[in-house]
């Protein structure tokens, strides 16, 4: 069985900044957007992993960039295509964890997790959001090469 989503549009997005990287690979500025994401608090963005485990991001303010994408690939991987993954990875990355229950009755605890654990949860959850085993598996190795240094910031 794969992990689905609860309340999948238990979320806001609102476009903060963009920041400007200078990148050593690319020939020009590299800019990203970063973007505002609140959790509605009556029925939030929850996902259910394969385990059965409840996971939900930060409720409190929070950003996200959808996902770090180099320049000449993002026509392949648009941002807005797994918004969702991208808002519990992303908010996992900043928090080194994420907030977990058994069951919709049971609170919700915030539980440090492990870098591989959330980003095992990236490549699960953007199947759930009908992404192809190969695009998950990509995103998941380009997540596993490029995010060390941003985990638990």
């Amino acid at each position: 069985m794969n992990g689905h989503w609860i309340h999948p549009n238990g979320y806001k997005l609102k476009w903060l900044r963009n920041e400007f990287w200078p990148s050593k690979s690319w020939p020009s500025i590299y800019r990203k957007a970063i973007r505002e994401f609140r959790i509605n608090e009556e029925h939030p963005l929850t996902y259910m992993a394969q385990d059965g485990c409840l996971l939900q991001p930060d409720r409190h303010m929070a950003e996200t960039d959808l996902g770090t994408i180099p320049p000449p690939l993002r026509g392949l991987f648009p941002h807005d295509e797994f918004e969702r993954s991208y808002i519990l990875h992303d908010s996992g990355y900043r928090y080194g964890g994420l907030f977990l229950a058994y069951g919709l009755e049971q609170p919700f605890i915030f539980c440090k997790m492990s870098r591989a654990f959330i980003d095992e949860v990236l490549r699960e959850s953007i199947i759930a959001d009908g992404g192809t085993r190969a695009r998950a598996r990509t995103i998941w190795l380009a997540v596993r090469i490029g995010g060390k240094g941003f985990f638990d910031e």
